[in-house]
């Protein structure tokens, strides 16, 4: 990132909102934060001298001095009005005996309130999709299929069961496919579903003895 660079910001009332910020040198260089001791995340109604409201995020120099981690929480978010547009900028100072202070401004931008419909009401109510791992016994002559009674949400990668109890006469069982006829996606025992999105149906593939 450029600096100044810009970022508008959407936040809902009662999430953290994180993000990290990169400043380059024009020539597109790591731009290094070692010589900054301080860096400030400063949210107000207007910009001027004298706004109505300041607040203040949370802004941190990681220990490689290469990027700032901000935040919105729950804390400051709750402070804020949804009806009012915010502006804000996050600058990095440099403060020191014997040397003049420096102070720059990597982002600036505005932030829009949602506030947050589940407050006051109890447990939230928002649901969050979960997804099953669901095993097919296709042309066993024996045996039961494993069965997987997790809920899995977005991006957990879910492990590959072994074929329970099936059994074929004449085959050996030998993994799992997305397809009944096999030409789906393998998995071999063990292995990892990764980042699972929807239901993921499994059938054994069978091997001739």
């Amino acid at each position: 990132m450029a600096f100044p660079g810009e970022l508008n910001i959407n936040y809902y009332k009662g999430d953290t909102y994180e993000f990290k910020i990169y400043p380059q040198k024009t020539d597109g260089s790591i731009f290094s934060l070692n010589d900054y001791s301080n860096a400030t995340f400063t949210i107000a109604t207007e910009r001027g001298e004298d706004p109505t409201t300041t607040l203040f995020g949370h802004a941190s120099i990681d220990g490689s001095g290469t990027y700032i981690t901000c935040a919105i929480t729950p804390e400051n978010g709750a402070l804020m009005n949804s009806s009012t547009t915010y502006v804000y900028d996050v600058q990095i100072y440099s403060q020191g005996s014997g040397t003049y202070d420096k102070v720059i401004t990597l982002l600036t931008g505005s932030i829009s309130v949602t506030d947050d419909i589940t407050q006051d009401i109890g447990n939230p109510s928002r649901a969050i999709p979960t997804y099953r791992v669901i095993y097919h016994n296709t042309n066993a002559t024996g045996g039961a299929v494993p069965t997987d009674q997790n809920k899995y949400v977005t991006n957990q990668d879910p492990v590959v069961a072994n074929n329970g109890t099936l059994v074929r006469e004449g085959f050996t069982f030998s993994g799992w496919n997305t397809a009944a006829d096999g030409l789906g996606v393998n998995y071999a025992v063990g292995s990892t579903i990764l980042n699972i999105s929807a239901d993921v149906k499994l059938y054994p593939k069978w091997t001739a003895v």
